[in-house]
């Protein structure tokens, strides 16, 4: 359970960052770590907020269990979690997550997502918006992308970072051939 001193100190970052931009959390490099995202999930100024940034926070997989369960992010259209550790079992949590048809941005570098994390993604049907996808440095594999590639859901993709994800000559065959994207 998260202290009262924890969420206190959330809220006061949350007021900080809305005084900037009125849909905008920026908690980047705030180390806030999965009580602070327990915190964070309490907030009742979560309903409007479009842009969540939350990279390098010392986030691993229980946090994220937390953040992508939360039903409060219904405008939510870019989320930055990179320089995390929320592994597989946190993009298996991203997967149901309920705001994931408004998603236009989904930076998600830097955060031990191996290939079942990736293709818990990649098989996701609700990516209808997602223009950009970065994975780059999750070893997610040929597998993700191809499914990518082939899942319909991703048609909107703009931007596809899988830079040093552990992909091969083949995948990226499937990808230039890709009808989909």
């Amino acid at each position: 359970m998260v202290s009262r001193f924890k969420i206190d100190y959330i809220n006061r970052l949350i007021d900080a960052s809305l005084t900037e931009g009125d849909d905008t959390i920026e908690l980047k490099g705030k180390f806030i770590g999965d009580e602070g995202v327990e915190g964070l999930v309490q907030s009742s100024k979560l309903n409007t907020i479009e842009d969540l940034d939350l990279s390098n926070n010392n986030i691993t997989w229980r946090g994220a269990v937390q953040l992508f369960g939360c039903e409060k992010f219904g405008k939510l259209k870019r989320l930055y979690i990179t320089d995390n550790n929320i592994g597989n079992k946190g993009a298996f949590a991203l997967a149901t997550a309920s705001f994931l048809n408004g998603l236009s941005v989904l930076d998600l570098q830097f955060n031990n997502i191996e290939a079942s994390g990736g293709m818990a993604i990649a098989n996701c049907e609700h990516f209808i918006k997602l223009q950009v996808l970065n994975f780059q440095e999750n070893q997610v594999g040929d597998e993700t992308l191809i499914t990518i590639a082939k899942n319909p859901s991703f048609g909107n993709i703009r931007k596809l970072n899988f830079y040093r994800t552990g992909i091969t000559v083949n995948a990226i065959k499937v990808l230039a051939k890709s009808k989909v994207l």
